[in-house]
């Protein structure tokens, strides 16, 4: 059988309660495919979406990804108030859906929930894994560089790190690198720019969010650790007015698999569907409607329907005048 069409559902959902009967779903999806070192605990990300506090100095955003009616993924965008920025902490996709395409579509849609929501951002902001100066990097922050490539985002010139995931995650304190996305290309940033949109993510994201899970002395010992690496950024930043933003080529696909960057998703076979009920009333009842409908016209006119080959005639008649009709109206 041939199928009329195959076609993919992308659907996006806002998850404002962990009671979500999809959270867990998409939450497994996020701890499955995140490296330790860059995964914020579950239950950390659980118990901030359940707060719900609109005091606080960020907005948690938590997205269900859905394609084709399945559960394929988790993300988290964090909106700091102060800054306007909106961080892209995780897009988590199980297989066979991580490809650049879904990821893409995704990150498409969150925007666009963000802009109809009115939601003011000055930067998209992506902070990318630069262990040994790239070479040690995890994979899910090789793919998701790849993609933040395709969606132009910049690289700000700066010597950047990765906020510390707490106090006892040692592993997630390394050099990382910060990309940023405008409404516009942009050739470079203030440097006063630059440090207020670090400070906000330190202070007003980080130690705000830690803070809930340290004691008041853990809470101090994680600030200095914040405030070290604040210098060591605004030392890196030198004493230029304007810190330079660069725009790769992409040529981020050599010597890595292909079947993270091109691949196929599973489609939908959509078969062309008879509507029975429709197709009998239009084929059927419609033109036997009008048979005796010019069986009336006719006898009122004096002729009679009095033999059968009369009778089919009149009904030729009004299939045809039927059929003429629907060709015209398309």
């Amino acid at each position: 059988m041939e199928y009329a069409s195959l076609e993919n559902k992308y659907v996006l959902k806002r998850i404002h309660k962990s009671s979500d009967e999809d959270y867990v779903k998409a939450l497994n999806i996020y701890t499955s495919t995140t490296p330790l070192d860059i995964m914020t605990e579950s239950n950390q990300i659980t118990k901030w979406l359940d707060k719900g506090d609109s005091k606080k100095p960020f907005e948690l955003l938590i997205f269900c990804l859905y394609l084709d009616e399945e559960v394929v993924g988790f993300s988290q965008i964090t909106y700091v108030k102060s800054t306007q920025i909106a961080i892209l902490d995780y897009i988590s996709l199980k297989n066979p859906y991580r490809v650049n395409f879904v990821f893409l579509a995704f990150l498409s849609m969150m925007q666009n929930y963000i802009n109809s929501n009115s939601i003011q951002v000055s930067y998209y902001i992506a902070e990318i894994s630069n262990k040994d100066n790239g070479m040690s990097i995890d994979k899910e922050s090789a793919f998701y560089k790849r993609v933040i490539c395709l969606e132009n985002f910049g690289k700000v010139d700066c010597k950047y790190y990765n906020m510390p995931l707490g106090l006892d995650n040692y592993e997630s304190d390394f050099e990382s690198l910060m990309y940023l996305k405008s409404n516009d290309t942009l050739n470079y940033i203030t440097k006063e720019t630059f440090l207020k949109i670090v400070e906000s993510i330190c202070f007003d994201y980080y130690l705000v969010w830690y803070s809930e899970f340290l004691s008041v002395d853990e809470q101090e010992e994680y600030r200095n650790r914040l405030n070290t690496i604040y210098e060591k950024i605004k030392k890196n930043a030198g004493n230029n007015t304007k810190i330079k933003i660069t725009y790769a080529s992409c040529p981020l696909f050599k010597n890595l698999p292909k079947d993270t960057i091109y691949g196929m998703i599973p489609t939908q076979d959509k078969k062309q569907k008879i509507k029975t009920p429709i197709y009998f009333i239009s084929v059927v009842l419609i033109p036997l409607i009008l048979a005796f409908l010019y069986q009336f016209i006719f006898s009122f006119v004096g002729i009679e329907f009095s033999s059968i080959s009369t009778f089919t005639s009149g009904l030729l008649c009004t299939f045809f005048t039927y059929f003429v009709s629907r060709k015209y109206k398309k």
